[in-house]
């Protein structure tokens, strides 16, 4: 079968970026487009149900903000689970590759005292934290977000962060 380059090109575009590795909260920072003046980080892991039941629609948030300066990182707690990293790892980019998902996917391998600690969590997900351009909170989430409600929220807070950057 010969792929034209144009299909291969769409079709290595719209792959999910792989699965990296963040320790703190300066990794995931990282993964984050550095001009986009809002970042939105979901905390969600494979064996959460309700992590699971948002994802389709965090993905179709992604697909439609990206582009109106809205960054997302996805980042699973699979590695707190007994087992190997490299079984999380794989456990991870199983799901994201079976639902197609493009958001960018890290799996955080650090401490999780640590990361409750510098996020200010208490150890349930899914967590769906806004920050701005600098890293400051600007909403939080605990639970499945209610999509009508969140995408007025990133209106909300793009308009706010395009007035204040003029």
């Amino acid at each position: 079968m010969i792929v034209s380059g144009a299909l291969l090109a769409a079709t290595v575009a719209s792959a999910a970026p792989p699965v990296e590795e963040a320790r703190n909260r300066a990794e995931i920072a990282k993964h984050f487009d550095r001009k986009a003046p809002v970042r939105v980080l979901n905390l969600w892991a494979t064996w959460c149900a309700p992590c699971v039941a948002e994802m389709p629609e965090l993905q179709k948030i992604h697909d439609s903000y990206r582009r109106r300066g809205v960054s997302f990182v996805a980042l699973s707690m699979d590695d707190a689970l007994p087992g190997s990293r490299e079984e999380a790892r794989r456990r991870v980019e199983a799901f994201v590759h079976s639902r197609s998902l493009t958001l960018p996917t890290l799996l955080y391998v650090g401490a999780l005292t640590d990361i409750e600690t510098e996020l200010s969590l208490e150890g349930e997900i899914p967590v769906t934290l806004v920050f701005d351009r600098n890293g400051k909170e600007l909403q939080r989430t605990v639970g499945i977000i209610d999509a009508t409600a969140f995408r007025a929220e990133l209106d909300r807070i793009l308009a706010r962060e395009n007035r204040a950057s003029r």
